[in-house]
């Protein structure tokens, strides 16, 4: 049966592998991808805490997985890492760090 950090590693990885298509919402800090017919959403809580939730087909919050209350650090750190990945995506922030190198090159 799988666990919900199960589901975390496996996002992670595949995040990383840039196989996920996170999107912005409209709550800052929250991303969500959709994933066959359910759903992972990643945000910050007010602490700064990674909050991983999963989403049915409904929309419905079927499980969630929070480092504010997980006493392990390991799992605390695989959260935020997840939750950095999504905003990178998300955002774009990679392509736009290049294109703000290439522009700078260009100036003297």
């Amino acid at each position: 049966m799988a666990e919900i950090t199960d589901v975390l590693l496996k996002l992670k990885e595949r995040t990383n592998q840039g196989k996920v298509a996170w999107k912005a919402t409209s709550e800052p800090q929250t991303f969500v991808a959709t994933i066959g017919s359910n759903s992972a959403m990643v945000s910050l809580d007010f602490y700064a805490n990674a909050v991983l939730s999963i989403l049915n087909a409904s929309g419905d919050e079927i499980e969630k997985f929070d480092s504010g209350v997980s006493d392990d650090d390991y799992w605390k750190g695989e959260a935020s890492n997840l939750q950095r990945a999504a905003r990178r995506i998300a955002l774009g922030v990679d392509e736009t760090l290049d294109e703000l190198l290439d522009e700078l090159e260009k100036v003297e």
